[in-house]
């Protein structure tokens, strides 16, 4: 369920903004009461599954995203309260929040916001996927539904192929998910998710016996 709304806090707290390129781009992952949602282009960064670390459900690889010059990164612009700054900085503790300024960021729609932010992984968490860290197809699932959600078919083939690092472990933990914010999928989006990683050169699922 989307969490908006307007209250007194609003009024007196400062406005950020905080980019989404992996599950905060599904609304549905969202937990604070965040103020809007817009989506948004970012300059100077490509995404790549290469955070990895122990979390409450076991250790898994993520997405974060890596300066380059060369690449963008389409995705959802959270607009939040600096008062839950904390929590959102908790769910990402594996990263660093870092501050990017305007001009990095095209916006579908304009808001008044105080500071814009990215969430990169921590030197100390970089590395790839391997069995005892493996990428969880439930956070795959939120992930891409949510850039089916907001920018359609074409988006989702866009994150896809953007996205670097498909040629490693995959739980096959769909049906019995990790992930702690894990979304249910309809019959339909599993099977357009599965075909279009069916394409992607080096993806394979592993079982759930097999992990590391």
């Amino acid at each position: 369920m989307q969490r908006t709304g307007r209250g007194l806090n609003e009024m007196v707290t400062r406005r950020i903004g905080y980019f989404g390129y992996g599950s905060l781009v599904n609304r549905q992952t969202l937990r604070t009461r965040y103020v809007d949602a817009v989506r948004a282009e970012l300059v100077g960064y490509r995404r790549e599954w290469r955070i990895r670390g122990d979390t409450p459900t076991g250790p898994a690889c993520a997405l974060t995203a890596t300066p380059d010059n060369a690449s963008s990164l389409q995705g959802l612009l959270v607009i939040d309260t600096e008062d839950n700054l904390p929590e959102v900085d908790q769910r990402e503790a594996r990263y660093d929040r870092v501050a990017v300024p305007a001009d990095a960021l095209t916006l579908e729609q304009d808001h008044a916001v105080d500071a814009f932010y990215v969430y990169i992984a921590k030197a100390a968490h970089t590395g790839a996927a391997d069995p005892r860290f493996p990428i969880r197809q439930s956070y795959v699932d939120a992930v891409m539904q949510g850039y089916r959600t907001e920018f359609g078919d074409a988006g989702l083939k866009r994150f896809v192929q953007e996205t670097h690092g498909w040629d490693q472990v995959v739980l096959a933990d769909r049906h019995q998910p990790r992930y702690p914010r894990a979304v249910r999928l309809s019959d339909a989006e599993q099977d357009l998710f599965d075909s279009l990683l069916s394409e992607v050169d080096g993806f394979r699922l592993i079982p759930l016996h097999e992990e590391g």
